[in-house]
């Protein structure tokens, strides 16, 4: 039998993909947090990034999907050091917390011992965990990922449980009611594909694109944002890659159809799907509360949703 022709694994030094701490890490780490519900065993649903507690800023915050109960997360780049410990500690007091996670690709054992000693001390209310990056490529590849956890609470899998439950939180019915409503809303003014649409407790709202792998959606995004956009999702990255660059050599098309000049251009290769959006606020408290607010927002989705269903299908048909 002949020995297998295997690849050299590679350990990357995380600044070679993020410069900046707050600019590069702290964004791409919300945009991929279900990297991190994964290695954890919570599913992590993203509000915002840099949340005011008090006079500081946390980096990520979130909650536990389906309930109510927070998630701080603070991250850096260089080794863990005690200035981030108190910064947890504060932040995770001040939003009352129930997951607090620590993410610094070097760990020294002093700071792995004092998450160790909040686990043994805390209630069962709180869990704290220490998780460390790990970056790597085989021979020339791209790099990739690995989020391995170095402390956490020793009943966790128990907590799991307790933490997720089986019926759907406040967030998930808001999100069902209001992609029912939207879809009756569409129905009402001629968009057929909306008539009997399962409706959905996901974040985002899909339609087709007019190919494989070209969709265009809505979605709800952290930091109270919502977008519409065309969304490149084909199994082959080389086709993703093609089709953005043809979007992008239509990018005076785009703007003139949609009316603006301010798209958000997202190649995201680290995650093999791209996408073209338009942002804007959601408020979701006057949608529930202001008719007027939530008909506006409506329009306004469904008249982007639909110029880019449109344009999805000239431009990438």
């Amino acid at each position: 039998m002949s020995n297998p022709d295997l690849g050299h694994i590679q350990i990357v030094e995380p600044r070679e993909l993020w410069e900046d701490e707050a600019r590069d890490f702290t964004p791409w780490l919300a945009e991929n947090a279900q990297q991190l519900s994964e290695a954890i065993g919570i599913p992590i649903e993203i509000d915002s990034t840099e949340k005011e507690v008090g006079d500081f800023n946390l980096d990520i915050y979130g909650t536990i999907e389906g309930t109510d109960k927070r998630v701080a997360i603070e991250n850096q780049l260089e080794y863990s050091d005690h200035k981030h410990l108190g910064q947890l500690i504060t932040y995770s007091a001040g939003l009352d917390a129930s997951v607090v996670i620590w993410i610094t690709p070097n760990i020294r054992q002093e700071h792995k011992d004092a998450i160790d000693w909040l686990n043994d001390i805390s209630s069962d209310e709180v869990s704290f965990f220490l998780v460390r990056p790990e970056v790597m490529r085989i021979d020339s590849s791209k790099p990739a990922v690995r989020f391995i956890v170095e402390a956490q609470p020793s009943d966790f899998l128990n907590k799991v449980k307790e933490f997720i439950g089986t019926e759907e939180g406040p967030r998930q019915r808001y999100r069902r009611q209001f992609w029912q409503e939207f879809l009756n809303y569409l129905y009402e003014n001629g968009v057929d594909w909306a008539k009997n649409r399962k409706t959905t407790k996901d974040t985002w709202l899909y339609s087709a694109g007019g190919k494989t792998g070209v969709e265009a959606n809505i979605a709800m995004g952290p930091g109270a944002k919502i977008r519409t956009e065309i969304t490149l999702s084909h199994q082959d990255p080389e086709v993703n890659k093609q089709r953005y660059q043809v979007l992008i050599e239509n990018k005076e098309r785009l703007e003139e159809a949609l009316g603006t000049t301010n798209l958000s251009w997202e190649p995201r290769e680290d995650i093999k799907v791209s996408r073209v959006a338009i942002y804007r606020d959601h408020d979701k408290e006057r949608v529930l509360n202001d008719e007027n607010y939530k008909k506006e927002l409506f329009a306004w989705l469904m008249k982007h949703l639909m110029i880019m269903r449109k344009l999805a299908r000239e431009v990438l048909g």
